[in-house]
């Protein structure tokens, strides 16, 4: 009989296309990205002959990965760090490559309102794709009924109406203690 030795290293190749299948929630949310305007997350990256430092990581895999780790309840910097490691959707990202907790709470605190009004566009993306609607939220378990119907959301007045209330809905999930992706104090 052969034994299993758990402390064995192996190397293997890995094809980070066929981690996930086609229709997994990551490669909805990497679609998100031609529909969104990231231009806030972008300046301050640039290449300056004859100096050399550290390599920047595109910013959208940090919002990709963070709207992906709030969809599943990784809501921690420290937490989405350990969990990219192994999950397939985080390694079709990210591939053999990783982003600490640390970078990842640094991107955070520094855009911020950045990914505020961000969070609100993508909820009007999803609004408009019809795959979320804000007539019925729930928050802290109780269930509380909006005053719009789907078809008053085709007044053109209504656009604006539904980014009140994703900023709204924003508002009230910033002042829940477990409302946001923080890391750990060190």
């Amino acid at each position: 009989m052969k034994p299993v030795n758990c402390q064995q290293i192996c190397l293997r190749a890995i094809n980070p296309e066929r981690l996930v299948d086609e229709d997994h929630p990551v490669r909805a949310i990497w679609d998100l990205r031609g529909r969104l305007d990231l231009r806030p997350f972008y300046p301050g990256i640039e290449a300056v002959e004859g100096r050399r430092e550290r390599d920047f990581s595109d910013p959208w895999v940090f919002i990709a990965l963070g709207l992906y780790a709030l969809s599943r309840g990784a809501l921690e910097a420290r937490r989405l760090d350990e969990w990219a490691q192994y999950e397939p959707g985080c390694k079709w990202w990210l591939g053999p490559g990783r982003i600490n907790y640390h970078t990842l709470s640094d991107f955070v605190t520094e855009h911020g309102a950045a990914l505020d009004a961000l969070f609100v566009q993508v909820v009007q993306v999803l609004m408009k794709a019809g795959r979320v609607d804000l007539e019925r939220v729930a928050h802290d378990g109780t269930k509380i009924q909006a005053a719009a119907s789907r078809a008053s959301f085709k007044h053109p007045r209504r656009p604006a109406e539904g980014r009140r209330m994703a900023e709204e809905h924003l508002a009230a999930l910033q002042e829940q203690p477990e409302g946001g992706l923080r890391s750990h104090p060190p």
